[in-house]
């Protein structure tokens, strides 16, 4: 019993320590961009109606960080369920590896998704089954 959740908590110290880290500095990335919208505030009524880059930035990061977090805290629920249970059954172990895949795979779609240049040079690439001339001359 205590063996076990000493041996729990040391393993997942260091996890909780990144993750921590990675809320802090996503708080303080919008704080930043936050305070710079207020700055440029007059700039951007001139400018349009639209809403602003940092207000973009800032729902990308939130987007983001709340997928990263979840499929994590997901995959860690699975790992403990690995971890206690005698001989998991197959289904319990793949699904395991496919939520623990779940993040790097759905990011660059979220990323692609909130930038309308990537969406448009996506669609273009998928139209016409070709690479756009942008991407040729790189």
């Amino acid at each position: 019993g205590f063996l076990f959740l000493l041996s729990v908590s040391l393993l997942s110290f260091p996890d909780a320590v990144c993750v921590g880290l990675m809320l802090w500095s996503s708080i303080f990335m919008v704080l930043i961009l936050h305070r710079h919208k207020q700055r440029m505030q007059h700039v951007h009524k001139t400018c349009s109606s639209r809403s602003s880059s940092e207000s973009r930035a800032t729902k990308t990061i939130l987007l983001l960080v709340s997928t990263f977090v979840s499929f994590y805290s997901l995959s860690c629920i699975f790992q403990i369920f690995l971890a206690v249970v005698y001989h998991p059954n197959r289904f319990l172990v793949s699904t395991a590896a496919v939520v623990a895949g779940c993040f790097p795979v759905v990011s660059p779609f979220l990323l692609v998704s909130r930038d309308t240049n990537a969406s448009r040079l996506c669609l273009t690439w998928i139209r016409n089954g070709k690479t756009p001339d942008i991407m040729r001359n790189m």
